[in-house]
């Protein structure tokens, strides 16, 4: 679950801190609308916190990667025949 909140909040925290810092929020070929006026230091605020959120994106990925090696090699109880699409 904490893996799935950090991908959802990571954008939000983008966007608010491009916002906050006075930058025009680009998604692709969409202008976004900036959700808090010009706002210098809540923008390096929140660009510390995304980046932060970032790392533990990272972190939580190698724990998921190291928890299905451990299932599929240690464990061998079956939960990636059970997820794989090519039994």
């Amino acid at each position: 679950h904490l893996l799935y909140l950090a991908l959802v909040l990571m954008p939000l925290l983008g966007w608010a801190a491009t916002a906050t810092g006075g930058y025009p929020v680009e998604f692709f070929v969409w202008h976004l609308p900036g959700l808090v006026g010009r706002h210098p230091e809540l923008s390096s605020t929140l660009f510390a916190w995304h980046g932060f959120l970032g790392w533990t994106i990272v972190v939580l990925l190698v724990l998921h990667l190291f928890g299905a090696l451990y299932h599929w090699r240690i464990k061998r109880d079956g939960v990636m025949t059970r997820m794989s699409l090519f039994d």
